[in-house]
């Protein structure tokens, strides 16, 4: 649990499969960034793509997202200077998971 302005929290970070079955799940503190988790959930698998929301945008998470070998589809946030080009065809099954928890990792 977390806390935060709303009071206690949890965020549920999940890695499913191509059908939306969860392989694995972290959960984390309410106030805790999403990319934070993104190591846990990535490990020990060996991803095509991994899909995320703009929470899950960074510089060191695309890096080791293509250092795995998979594809980052993860929408850049508003702020980032680099221009980031997303397979918006393949962000829409995040909505396999979407919802109650965080992020998607498509094995």
């Amino acid at each position: 649990m977390g806390k935060s302005r709303g009071g206690l929290s949890t965020k549920i970070h999940a890695a499913v499969d191509a059908l939306g079955n969860p392989v694995r799940l972290v959960l984390t503190p309410g106030q805790a960034s999403e990319y934070g988790a993104a190591p846990a959930l990535l490990e020990g698998f060996s991803p095509q793509a991994v899909l995320g929301d703009k929470g899950y945008d960074s510089t060191a998470l695309r890096d080791m997202i293509q250092a795995a070998g998979a594809e980052p589809v993860i929408p850049p946030k508003k702020n980032r200077l680099a221009r980031i080009e997303v397979d918006w065809h393949c962000y829409q099954d995040r909505n396999l998971v979407d919802g109650s928890c965080q992020g998607i990792c498509r094995l």
